[in-house]
């Protein structure tokens, strides 16, 4: 009643990551135009180039990869407020999926979607900033542990997420 619509949240959310992929999508476009016709586009343990491809192809697998892949993530519907939620796994499942809760239940985890998309996101845009500044050098070299620390904080990320999402899913209510 705050003056919120139901779901008002939810779309705000979903809107703000809307903007930010195509932000980042904007960046990979920007960014790899100062890439060379051939990309080094994969490198081995030691950041030594190791696999080529053409920088059409590079950009369009980056772009896929980091506007394409989180917008599947963050927008797939993951319950139907009326379908069958028999492979969800949380902690007390009947009393969040209870029909009472239930629009509640799918909002947390689309909430929680829409946050793994975005740092996903970023940890690809990340990768590919990387990989640009490799491809400046002669022969190219990728600096991995820029992108090691990337992961830690990545993995530090969804975990502090999933923690959030978990303690929300076992309270309940005290029972008088």
């Amino acid at each position: 009643m705050g003056g919120k619509t139901e779901g008002s949240e939810d779309g705000f959310l979903r809107r703000w990551l809307l903007a930010v992929l195509l932000g980042l999508g904007g960046v990979i476009w920007l960014t790899g135009r100062s890439l060379p016709d051939v990309v080094a586009s994969h490198f081995s343990a030691g950041g030594g180039a190791d696999g080529w491809m053409p920088r059409g192809a590079y950009l369009a697998l980056m772009f896929a990869l980091t506007v394409g892949l989180p917008a599947i993530v963050a927008y797939m519907p993951l319950l139907r407020a009326n379908g069958s939620a028999r492979g969800l796994n949380i902690p007390n499942r009947d009393y969040w999926l209870d029909p009472a809760r239930r629009h509640e239940t799918i909002r947390l985890l689309n909430g929680f979607m829409a946050r793994f998309a975005l740092c996903l996101a970023l940890l690809l845009t990340y990768a590919h900033t990387l990989a640009v500044r490799a491809n400046a050098l002669v022969p190219p070299h990728f600096p991995e542990h820029e992108m090691i620390g990337a992961l830690v904080l990545f993995v530090l990320a969804v975990l502090f997420l999933s923690w959030r999402l978990l303690r929300r899913f076992r309270q309940l209510p005290e029972r008088r």
